[in-house]
């Protein structure tokens, strides 16, 4: 996400900043990108050790059952995320302009979805309904993070550039935070199917509590729209950077919810 979050932040930035911040924020994305591409292969040899019942160490001795497993959906996800993190990590850092950093904030982006949708929203009788809420709902939830991220850990040191991505950015998740609210109403309904399992069972409290984490962030991105952006504007970014680093932790808290809930029968 934070990949997602650097190329927009070069995306939103106007022409008049380009320069060496620039292509700091340039190199970073190319770094974490490499990052991106290590935990994905990490992730993909954990895969095939689940998948196959072997441990990781067991791997290379079973090459017949590797070659069987690298050939299924779950793989074939995970191997699309890993060369796209590889082709950023080779050339984030060499693109410039509005168009190349959006055609690659787009493949970022792309590149998040395939092992989201080969989780649990195939298995449900509305398959593209919820495949469709659920691209969008990854898509947004993308872009609010990652951009949040790489304006607190990134642009702390660049008050010109935060000064003038703010507003931007501050619109950027505006519609990404209704996205996310109406996409996970529609596949929290196709997941539970009536208002009692809201309350009966583990995906239904999940659910509860993620919406409640989303209200919080809600509420936390509509005081900075009313203050902190403005104040940042002046010159004073402190309150923001504090209230930005409280709703990065809230985040954090509720992709863990989420991530708990995909698992959840």
């Amino acid at each position: 996400m934070l990949v997602v979050g650097l190329l927009l932040v070069r995306w939103l930035t106007p022409p008049a900043l380009s320069g060496p911040g620039d292509r700091r924020l340039a190199a970073l994305a190319a770094r974490w990108s490499w990052c991106w591409a290590a935990s994905t292969f990490v992730w993909m040899v954990f895969t095939m050790s689940d998948m196959t019942g072997q441990p990781v160490t067991a791997l290379p001795t079973s090459p017949d059952l590797v070659v069987v497993v690298l050939g299924t959906q779950r793989i074939l996800a995970q191997m699309a995320t890993l060369w796209v993190a590889v082709a950023l990590a080779l050339y984030a850092d060499r693109l410039a302009g509005r168009v190349s950093l959006g055609l690659a904030t787009g493949c970022a982006l792309a590149a998040l979805l395939p092992s989201a949708l080969t989780g649990h929203a195939g298995h449900h009788n509305e398959t593209v309904l919820t495949v469709l809420a659920l691209a969008l709902h990854v898509v947004a939830a993308s872009v609010w993070v990652g951009g949040l991220l790489a304006i607190v850990l990134c642009l702390r040191r660049d008050p010109d550039r935060l000064r003038a991505v703010l507003p931007r950015f501050s619109t950027t998740a505006l519609v990404c935070a209704t996205t996310v609210a109406v996409s996970g109403v529609v596949v929290s309904a196709v997941m539970l199917g009536s208002w009692s399992a809201l309350t009966d069972g583990n995906r239904g409290q999940l659910i509860l509590a993620k919406g409640a984490a989303l209200v919080l962030l809600v509420l936390i991105g509509y005081w900075h729209r009313r203050t902190t952006v403005e104040r940042a504007g002046r010159g004073d970014l402190l309150p923001l950077l504090r209230l930005a680093a409280i709703e990065v932790v809230l985040m954090g808290a509720t992709i863990g919810v989420a991530v708990a809930l995909s698992t959840t029968a």
